[in-house]
């Protein structure tokens, strides 16, 4: 089977982009994780997985951030990502698999949950500042759109 065209192939997108989108306080990630978030939705080709749905609201919505939206502002972003893109769900065996990952590639758990799920949506980038940038894991580049874009 060819390998999907990294042009055309669902992206995956990691909580701290997604925050940035909607945090203004750096306006040039804010800019460029915006861009990029709705140049994927355009395209129809983002991919999230529950967890980071999860960590999102968590993060925007905690009272000690400068920045934070209300319940009913973070509650109506995750509605719309959930309409827009294509969600993962974790799973018990997407937690197994990642517990394996953690093994063979010496990554934090956390980090191999957000891998576990773009290699279930067919992703071939995971856009994330937290990860090695240029790093392949089976397939998938680690993409910091903050030193690309």
């Amino acid at each position: 089977m060819a390998k999907p065209d990294a042009q055309s192939s669902p992206a995956f997108v990691d909580t701290n982009i997604l925050v940035y989108a909607f945090d203004t306080a750096d306006p040039e990630k804010h800019a460029t994780a915006n861009a990029l978030t709705i140049h994927l939705i355009r395209e129809d080709r983002l991919c999230l997985s529950v967890q980071v749905l999860h960590e999102f609201y968590s993060v925007v919505t905690r009272p000690s951030r400068p920045f934070r939206l209300a319940h009913e502002q973070a509650a109506k972003i995750v509605s719309e990502f959930v309409e827009m893109s294509t969600i993962v769900s974790l799973t018990p065996s997407t937690t197994l698999s990642a517990l394996e990952v953690v093994r063979q590639h010496n990554i934090s758990f956390w980090d191999a949950l957000i891998w576990e799920a773009a290699q279930q949506c067919g992703c071939s980038k995971v856009y994330s500042e937290g990860f090695q940038h240029g790093r392949e894991l089976g397939g998938i580049t680690f993409v910091n759109p903050f030193l690309v874009l």
